[in-house]
């Protein structure tokens, strides 16, 4: 369950018993009803979601709960994700550099690839798809 650690509670009557975060309930009692209330999300400050001492779990914006992960591992799921989507190979990204250097037009070579003015830029300029 995401790396999460959970519990579960054996109710009377129930055949299912439902499954609990540790750091859910542990911010439930730091916070009280605030930390289950949608207005905030529980977050790990070191971005372990096995570590569920009381100084690590708190509170906070999603914004605060994305900045907990290390700036390599969301530079580096940014380009996993950014994989996924890419419509070039890298055989085409070289051939549309090397064109844009032989003097092909950022238009010409929108028109040749399906893509974007931005994204030309990014790929000529080395912003996306570094080989």
């Amino acid at each position: 369950m995401n790396g999460y650690l959970h519990f579960s509670i054996g109710l009377p009557g129930r055949s299912h018993s439902p499954s609990i975060p540790v750091h859910q309930l542990l911010a439930y009692q730091k916070y009280g009803a605030l930390a289950l209330s949608g207005m905030a999300v529980v977050r790990h400050r070191d971005s372990n979601p096995k570590n569920n001492s009381r100084t690590n779990v708190t509170i906070g914006t999603r914004s605060e709960d994305y900045y907990d992960i290390p700036k390599e591992v969301r530079a580096a799921r940014a380009e996993k994700g950014a994989a996924v989507l890419r419509k070039l190979t890298d055989e085409q990204v070289t051939e549309l550099r090397e064109l844009r250097e032989a003097g092909a037009t950022y238009t010409e070579l929108m028109a040749k690839y399906g893509i974007s003015k931005s994204t030309v830029s990014y790929i000529v300029n080395g912003k996306t798809y570094r080989l």
